[in-house]
């Protein structure tokens, strides 16, 4: 859910959304562990078109482990 800015949701997988809307929510089409082996994903989310690494920008990384 992004509050504050237009945000950008990407997964560990490939995919995701970019340009989440101000107050828009996104809700994941993948099962990220369904039927698969352990192992661990995850999810980069930061403010659109800034992505995580930028200096400027409070991304955040959501681990996901799949057991």
């Amino acid at each position: 859910h992004s509050v504050d800015y237009e945000a950008d949701v990407w997964g560990s997988y490939g995919g995701g959304f970019l340009g989440l809307s101000e107050g828009g929510t996104w809700n994941e089409p993948v099962e990220r562990c369904a039927n698969q082996f352990p192992h661990t994903a995850h999810t980069d989310i930061s403010i659109a078109g800034l992505g995580v690494n930028h200096p400027s920008c409070p991304g955040k990384r959501m681990i996901i482990n799949c057991l």
